[in-house]
């Protein structure tokens, strides 16, 4: 049995079982409407090595019974997606728009991505 691997695919597997859980608790109840993008927010970030690495998090805005909302996406991106004045969709629950999501990045895929990346791991700490 090697540790490393076996804590390392337990990580990922909780890790992708929880992403896939938020997405499909959210997708449960929300609405899909029509939003647009209307700028982004910047982040620069260095890693171990010193390199710097600019991030990008959209902000969009989608209106509801007449009230405009202007949300901040919770993920991040390498580059600008979206151009700023594109008309995307949106989720949001009914109470809680200020959590609103991008449709497009609220999907079980990378959720998914994790779960199958911890199989190998978890094998290899399990059986060798």
């Amino acid at each position: 049995m090697s540790l490393i691997p076996l804590i390392a695919g337990a990580i990922f597997f909780v890790f992708g079982l929880c992403m896939y859980y938020d997405i499909y608790r959210f997708n449960t109840t929300a609405i899909r409407t029509k939003g647009t993008i209307t700028g982004y927010e910047e982040y620069e970030s260095a890693n171990v090595h010193g390199t710097q690495s600019k991030y990008y998090r959209p902000v969009f805005s989608f209106s509801v019974d007449g009230i405009i909302y202007e949300v901040t996406s919770n993920t991040f991106y390498n580059s600008r997606v979206l151009p700023v004045g594109q008309s995307t969709d949106v989720l949001y629950q009914t109470g809680r728009e200020a959590n609103a999501r991008l449709a497009a990045s609220n999907n079980p895929g990378m959720a998914l991505f994790f779960v199958v990346l911890s199989i190998p791991a978890l094998y290899i700490g399990i059986f060798h």
